[in-house]
C-alpha cells in the first residue's frame, strides 16, 4: 500500500509538496503539480481518511437525519446535500428516525460516535432530550424546514405562504384562472 513518502519519491519531489497537491492548495508549483498528480492517477492513490482526520481533526463527513427517505421531499432533500457535500470532499452518514423523537436522539448519539462534523436534522419537535444533545455536543447541528427557536441552533426554512402565493400568482399570470373546485366540477 502507497503512502505520501512512495508517491513523492515517484514524483520527485518532497512529501509537503505531494500533500499541498492533495489539499489543492495554491503554493505549489504547476510543473511539481503536473508530475504529483500524473503519478496519482497512475498509482490509483488515495489518502488515508482516518489518517487525514486525525490530521486536520475533521472526518470530511457530515450526519444527515431524516424522518423517511422514501418521501420525495426528502430523497431531493437529501440528494441536495450530497451532491453539495461531494462537491466541498465531504461524504454524508444517512440516518432515517420514522418522525420518532428517542430514534432521533439515537441517530444524534451515533453521529457523534462516529464524528461527522455537523448534522443536518429534518425534524418535527424539538424535546429537551434534542436540547441536551445538541447542547453537550460540539457537533454543529443544522435544522431543516422547521424554524426551531433555541439558542445554538441555525434553523433553515422556506416561507410556505410566500411560495405558495407566488405559485398562484405565476399560473395566473399564464392564463390558468379557474380554481381546483371548477376542474372537479367540470371533469365530474
Amino acid at each position: 500500500m502507497l503512502n505520501i513518502k512512495d508517491i513523492a519519491k515517484l514524483a520527485g519531489v518532497s512529501p509537503a509538496t505531494v500533500s499541498r497537491v492533495i489539499n489543492n492548495s495554491a503554493n505549489v508549483n504547476e510543473e511539481k503539480r503536473q508530475r504529483v498528480l500524473e503519478v496519482l492517477e497512475q498509482t490509483g492513490y488515495k489518502p488515508n481518511a482516518l489518517a487525514r482526520g486525525l490530521l486536520y481533526n475533521k472526518t470530511f463527513t457530515l450526519g444527515v437525519v431524516v424522518p423517511d427517505i422514501s418521501n420525495i421531499n426528502f430523497s431531493e432533500f437529501v440528494k441536495g446535500i450530497e451532491i453539495e457535500a461531494r462537491q466541498n470532499n465531504y461524504n454524508i452518514i444517512l440516518m432515517t428516525s420514522g418522525n420518532e423523537p428517542e430514534r432521533e436522539v439515537e441517530c444524534f448519539e451515533i453521529l457523534k460516535e462516529k464524528r461527522v462534523d455537523g448534522i443536518i436534522f429534518a425534524g418535527t419537535i424539538l424535546t429537551d432530550r434534542h436540547k441536551l444533545h445538541i447542547d453537550n455536543s460540539n457537533i454543529p447541528f443544522v435544522v431543516f424546514g422547521q424554524d426551531f427557536e433555541y439558542k445554538t441552533l441555525v434553523s433553515i426554512n422556506i416561507d410556505n405562504i410566500k411560495a405558495s402565493y407566488d405559485a398562484v400568482k405565476y399560473l395566473y399570470s399564464k392564463g390558468i384562472k379557474k380554481s381546483c373546485y371548477d376542474y372537479r366540477t367540470t371533469l365530474g
